[in-house]
């Protein structure tokens, strides 16, 4: 994420706040998934609080995003590379 927030050799305000918010979401996201595969296994109702907390990765990073109701090229990159992560993050439950 870090690395496309980079991508034009700054890193704006707006792109600090998405970044502090993905951040934290994360921490918690693998923290809970860490607590979920201490057993070995991964419960319906484990798969479905990570399923709320991905979605709650991306609906937090998009808020931020469209607060100023304007989607930068960078925002916008950020967005892309999020996408890879939570996607990633899926197969992690699997």
């Amino acid at each position: 994420l870090k690395q496309a927030a980079l991508e034009d050799g700054r890193i704006t305000e707006e792109e600090a706040a998405i970044l502090d918010n993905i951040t934290g979401n994360l921490v918690e996201y693998v923290m809970a998934l860490d607590k979920a595969w201490e057993d070995g296994i991964i419960t319906s109702e484990e798969k479905s609080f990570l399923k709320k907390a991905r979605e709650k990765i991306w609906d937090d990073a998009y808020d931020v995003v469209i607060k100023d109701n304007v989607i930068s090229m960078d925002e916008e990159r950020l967005m892309h590379a999020l996408i890879k992560i939570v996607r990633h993050l899926e197969e992690m439950e699997m």
